[in-house]
């Protein structure tokens, strides 16, 4: 199968902790082509969908984790699937991406769906399963989260939403 990947620059992985990383590594020993490109790669011709690809291989002895080759442009309908794998934030540099992504729908297996991606934000989406959270507020308003500190007790967790890879997450105390 031939499986291209959309995603942040390939010397942002890092091999221990990134599961994009474990996915392409598990695709090639299966015997799968790799394809990398990122978001700003994606285009249309006409109304088809294409990429401006790079093989990829996958090495985690290696100095660089992922190798590229030359580019070329592949049409995103001779993959056999597309996996949208792009780090937050979603922007809208992402959100272009997922309606180019769009294009290619019942043409390739797009994995991460584009209109989940839009419309279910990762973080957020865990409050359809309230009964399941612990106590939680989303506000970008400070007195309000000096509040919640107090209801909590003096301790809290504070997360972004447009986070990843455990970047920005607080625990705070009361003082």
């Amino acid at each position: 199968m031939r499986f291209l990947i959309v995603m942040d620059p390939p010397a942002r992985i890092n091999p221990r902790s990134d599961t994009t990383f474990v996915i392409m590594e598990e695709a090639q020993a299966r015997g799968h082509e790799l394809l990398h490109c990122e978001p700003a790669q994606l285009a249309l011709e006409g109304t088809r969908a294409v990429a401006t690809v790079r093989p990829a291989r996958v090495e985690r002895a290696a100095g660089a984790p992922v190798e590229l080759g030359q580019p070329r442009t592949v049409a995103l309908a001779d993959c056999d699937a597309v996996l949208m794998r792009k780090d937050p934030p979603y922007d809208l540099d992402y959100h272009l991406a997922t309606l180019l992504l769009e294009r290619a729908r019942g043409q390739s297996f797009l994995m991460n769906d584009p209109r989940g991606l839009r419309e279910a934000n990762e973080k957020l989406y865990a409050l359809e399963f309230a009964a399941f959270l612990p106590p939680t507020v989303v506000t970008r308003q400070p007195a309000r989260l000096r509040a919640f500190l107090a209801e909590l007790g003096g301790e809290l967790i504070v997360k972004p939403v447009e986070g990843h890879g455990g970047r920005g997450v607080f625990h705070l105390r009361a003082g």
